[in-house]
């Protein structure tokens, strides 16, 4: 029964104190009017309700120094880690090395047929002793001049050609002389036909020719004291 009118009670003082905050001073009247109004009962005056002002929230100078420095210690400290940690690890990878793809050798094989040595039989049958072999063909000589070094082995309307060892040209001049002027060159190999001669000259035997290969024509020495420099051709 007592806890009934405590709470009664305690139930009024609430409803109260919710009424009394429905009501409001007037400012020109000094009367309490409901706060549903407006303007003044008395004075007929607009009723001015003044709202309250939130606090404002001042940050002390104490407040801002640990704020400043925490935001310092924080960007010195990124710093510090990116200049001595991250960037050294990036660094001090190695390099990253690129191995070139391996190939396989090939092996190319020749042609069957070549693969095989031909062995060719050979002549080595040595000359018999007191002979002497000798590429050069055989000719009949003959004193074309009498104090010549090497007897002649041509004659007019022969073929002749000049010799390959020494591969030398022979000069072909307007006279039997080594004086007179040269007309022209007959190269080694080439072939020359004998249309005047002999003629004796420094003990050499000299012989009219005209190129097979164009129109020189003059006299040339078949050769000196050791070597015939026109040889005939078979």
């Amino acid at each position: 029964m007592i806890g009934i009118i405590s709470v009664t009670i305690i139930n009024k003082f609430i409803n109260e104190g919710s009424k009394m905050e429905n009501f409001v001073q007037c400012p020109h009247c000094g009367q309490k009017h409901s706060a549903d109004m407006t303007h003044c009962p008395v004075k007929g005056l607009p009723i001015y309700r003044t709202k309250r002002k939130s606090p404002v929230t001042k940050i002390d100078k104490k407040t801002w120094l640990i704020g400043g420095a925490g935001a310092a210690f924080v960007l010195i400290s990124f710093w510090l880690i990116l200049f001595f940690v991250i960037l050294p690890a990036f660094q001090n990878q190695p390099p990253t090395v690129v191995e070139p793809p391996f190939t396989v050798p090939t092996l190319t094989l020749p042609p069957l047929e070549t693969r095989f040595v031909v062995i060719t039989p050979q002549n080595n049958e040595t000359p018999q002793q007191g002979t002497t072999q000798t590429n050069e063909p055989t000719a009949t000589t003959w004193e074309a001049c009498e104090n010549a070094s090497l007897p002649s082995r041509l004659h007019i309307g022969a073929t002749a050609q000049v010799a390959l060892d020494p591969p030398l040209p022979n000069r072909v001049r307007q006279d039997p002389n080594t004086s007179a002027a040269i007309n022209g060159y007959v190269d080694p190999g080439e072939s020359v036909t004998i249309i005047d001669g002999p003629a004796c000259d420094q003990d050499w035997v000299w012989w009219k020719v005209e190129a097979q290969s164009g129109s020189l024509i003059g006299w040339t020495a078949e050769g000196d004291q050791e070597n015939y420099w026109l040889v005939p051709v078979p």
